[in-house]
Order: structure tokens, then sequence, then C-alpha cells
């Protein structure tokens, strides 16, 4: 849809502006102690602390390429992506302001 309206306003002397942020290299930086810390700063406690904690701790990955399979690796940063919950563990962390 973008390159076409990009075409389009090209074609017929339109200007077109476009932003596109991709967030994906945002959530890798997400350090769960530096969340947790924030969401404890904002007096959140309790149940939803310890779900988030659990939630982001010991998350694993791995690579399968051509077939092979690597071995899983714990990652110590980051958030599941595809989940809302890393845009708002995101924006709690880099732009609330305590």
């Amino acid at each position: 849809m973008i390159d076409s309206d990009q075409t389009s306003a090209t074609t017929t002397a339109h200007h077109a502006r476009v932003l596109l942020i991709d967030f994906s290299s945002a959530f890798n930086s997400i350090r769960t102690h530096v969340l947790l810390k924030r969401l404890l700063d904002l007096k959140v406690n309790g149940g939803p602390i310890l779900w988030i904690g659990d939630f982001l701790s010991d998350c694993s990955q791995r690579v399968i390429f051509n077939g092979n399979v690597s071995e899983r690796t714990i990652l110590i940063t980051g958030a599941p992506h595809g989940t809302i919950l890393s845009l708002y563990y995101y924006m709690i962390i880099k732009f609330i302001i305590i």
C-alpha cells in the first residue's frame, strides 16, 4: 500500500510523508530487572510484579537453519515479540519519567 501511495503521489505531483517505526529491536533492549524496578517505583506490587517477572524470566531461543538446530540459549534481555505487553513494557521503561 505504501508503494502504491508513493507512486501515486509522485505521478500526480502530490507529496506523501511516511513514518515507519520498527520497535522490534527496542523490545530486545528490555531488561527485566529495570522494568520491575520501574513498576515498583510506580507503586505496582504483588501479583502483577510476580507475573511479569515470571513471564520475562528464563526465556530462551534457538536457531534453525537448513535443518540444523542450535542449542537453546537463555536470554537475559528482551521481551517476546508479537505481544502487546512488550510495547507497554518498553513504554514504561523509556517514556515514563518518575
